[in-house]
Order: structure tokens, then sequence, then C-alpha cells
């Protein structure tokens, strides 16, 4: 770890035009200055990628209240810890170009990329598995469950099924991380994943997970899907491998996802199945 000292700064933007308040006072938006080693950048302040990424103005009257709230203490910790982690990664190559972008990459939602890539997989099985049309009337359903729904009811029961048969164990385990990340309860970002201690409370979740459906003899409810527990328990390295991953394509800019809309999938699903994968 280095020992050279990370200094964050928040202030009002007052070289930049401001906006009038509903009381009159001018209004300024919200930056940050990093220092390190002696070089600095700047930048403007963005609210958490995982709670919508807004940019923020004040009020110059509430400038000193603000800038001492105990949420910019927080943020200025987690700036700090960042720029840290990453000066440990990448040692002498180190620079504070784009560390904004790369700060703000740090608090996307690890699942929402999980449901896109999940998204992603039904929508490829839907393309090449229903007609045109039927595949132009879900293709644009954003819930899971009421797409699967739309599917039901336009197949029917029977030819429903069959679309099973043809599943293929890629998109079968993209609909299990997605629905496991769910399950955890948390909000998973890459920052508690890497720097904080959230990695391990989901790792002890899923031997709890584990133990309590081989207690209960049931199975893990996914979306479309059911698996047995040794499914989870066989998986638990690669779902643990696969999330780095995941985490580490985000830092790298290739992820941008909307806020999230997750909706609760806990309970039973229509017409699940269950499957076994073996891990390989």
């Amino acid at each position: 770890m280095t020992d050279k000292k990370v200094s964050i700064k928040f202030f009002l933007n007052k070289r930049l035009n401001y906006i009038t308040d509903d009381i009159g006072a001018k209004t300024y938006p919200l930056y940050v200055q990093i220092i390190y080693n002696r070089k600095n950048t700047t930048f403007k302040y963005q609210e958490p990628k995982v709670l919508g990424g807004q940019n923020i103005s004040y009020s110059e009257l509430f400038e000193d209240i603000l800038l001492d709230d105990e949420k910019f203490k927080t943020q200025a910790r987690i700036y700090e810890n960042i720029v840290l982690y990453e000066v440990e990664k990448q040692g002498e190559k180190f620079t504070l170009k784009g560390i904004g972008d790369k700060i703000a990459y740090y608090t996307e939602s690890i699942i929402d990329a999980s449901r896109r890539i999940a998204n992603a997989s039904l929508n490829d099985f839907f393309r090449k598995e229903l007609s045109t049309l039927h595949y132009n009337e879900v293709v644009n359903i954003y819930d899971f469950t009421r797409r699967l729904s739309r599917v039901h009811e336009l197949l029917g029961e029977k030819d429903f099924i069959k679309l099973y048969e043809k599943v293929n164990s890629t998109l079968a385990s993209n609909l299990f991380i997605y629905s496991i990340l769910i399950e955890f309860g948390f909000v998973l970002i890459p920052y508690s994943w890497l720097i904080g201690d959230i990695k391990g409370k989901f790792s002890n979740f899923v031997d709890e997970l584990f133990s309590k459906l081989e207690k209960e003899k049931r199975n893990f409810q996914s979306i479309w899907f059911a698996f047995e527990p040794s499914y989870i328990s066989n998986n638990k390295i690669r779902l643990l491998s696969h999330i780095d991953n995941l985490v580490d394509e985000i830092l790298k800019g290739r992820f941008t996802p909307k806020l999230p809309e997750i909706e609760n999938i806990s309970g039973n699903i229509r017409g699940g199945i269950t499957i076994k994968l073996q891990d390989s």
C-alpha cells in the first residue's frame, strides 16, 4: 500500500454560470478535486450510478453546511479508497487521468449488469426459437416474469413446455446468476465487492442458502427454472469467478446500465422445471 496521501475536496464551481433558485439564491454545480502525488484533477460530482448518477447543484447560501455534511465525508473516504486501490493495482502506471469516470464505474450496479447479460441470452434464445411475430411481441417487455408469461400466452402450455428442451446451459446459468444476486438482497457495486466486505458476505450467503435448501429438501427457484441445491454448491467457485469477471468488465466501462427495476422473483415461477447441471 502506498504511503502517499490522497486529498479530496468538494466545492461549488463558481467559475461556471449559476442558476437562480426559488428564493433568488445562486446555485452552482458541485465538483470534486482529487490531489495525489502533487498532481490533481477536477471533475463534476455524480451521485453513485446505482442510485441514478445525477449531477448535483447547491445554493451558495448552504455551501459550508452541505460540504461539512457526513455524506460528503463518507464520499471522500470512498474516493480515497478507490484511488489507493487503483494505485496498488496499477503501480507506477497509475495516473489521475480519467479517475472521475473510474469512480463512477465503481458505483455501477452489478445486479443490473448481470440482468443485461441474462436479458441478452434470453433475447437470443427467443429470436432463434420464436416466430418473428411472437418475438416482436415480447422483445421489449423489460420484466422477465411478465415476458415469460406473455410467451406462455402466445404459445400455449404444450408448446411453452417444449421450449425447455431447447434451453442451453448458458441461458440457464445466466438466469440463475441474476436470480441468486437478487436473492442476496444487498446493493452490489464494484466498490463494495473489491474494497468492502460484500464478497465475503456473499460467499457466506451462498453456503447458507445451500444448507437451508438441503435441510428443507427443496430447490432454488430461479427465473423459469428450479435448481437443485447441489447446483449451487458445485458451482460456487465459478459463480464468484463470474462476478469477478463481471466487475472487471464494468470497471473497463463496458457496462453503463440504467437504474434497475428489480422485481420480486423469490416466489414460485409458473411452469418452472428442475434441471441438473454438473460443474465441469
